[in-house]
């Protein structure tokens, strides 16, 4: 499973796949970085837990955790997405006709650099620079200057184009607040809710027990 969030075909493994993708090349984490931080994590937990309780709620809790968070959220990510503008969805080429699901399923969210780009270039707007000689992308920050100053974008195309930025930026917002509830308050109390279970389960067996061989005796 962590495998697979980082993008390498589990057979296909190597430590030296691994270690490209977990490699530190600026100031800030990856997301491939942070996944791959959480997996490792996640399994050095399994190794230190003390009992089959304690076990048991690590692989509820970090299982549950690692799916709502990489796999679900994200989907709460296209959904909210969706709902209020759907031109910021790319939908996998085939699934035009497929269920609602199946589409937010195999669908991702553009990037918001994605957007930027696409209306520049649209209007005529270069979205590169020369560097040292060197032609180089313009960073958000510099094509976002471009949407807002250059004439050649106008009111109408600088508001939607916003529009399709706020809607990122929502979403990934409700993808972070399903997260954490589900981290927060649904992972805990199912925890809580199983072990108490086993627990009574446990007693009540015990009892039994006792009481036979009270009977026998």
């Amino acid at each position: 499973m962590i495998l697979s969030t980082l993008n390498i075909t589990p057979w296909k493994f190597t430590p030296k796949k691994f270690m490209e993708k977990m490699a530190f090349t600026g100031k800030m984490p990856t997301i491939n970085q942070l996944k791959g931080l959480y997996g490792i994590t996640i399994i050095s937990r399994i190794f230190s837990a003390r009992d089959k309780d304690e076990l048991r709620e690590v692989l509820t809790k970090d299982t549950l955790g690692y799916l709502s968070w990489l796999v679900l959220g994200d989907i709460v990510n296209r959904m909210t997405a969706a709902k209020f503008d759907k031109k910021v969805i790319n939908y996998k080429k085939g699934t035009e006709n497929a269920n609602y699901f199946k589409k937010m399923f195999y669908s991702s969210l553009k990037t918001r650099d994605e957007i930027l780009v696409k209306t520049l270039q649209e209007h005529g707007v270069e979205t590169t620079k020369t560097v040292d000689g060197k032609l180089v992308a313009k960073s958000f920050k510099e094509m976002l200057k471009e949407l807002k100053n250059n004439p050649k974008i106008t009111d109408a195309v600088r508001k939607a184009t916003r529009k399709h930025l706020n809607v990122l930026n929502g979403a990934q917002v409700a993808g972070y607040l399903f997260s954490g509830l589900v981290l927060g308050l649904g992972i805990p109390n199912l925890n809580i809710y199983i072990t108490n279970k086993l627990d009574k389960k446990r007693k009540a067996e015990a009892a039994a027990k006792a009481e036979a061989e009270k009977l026998r005796a």
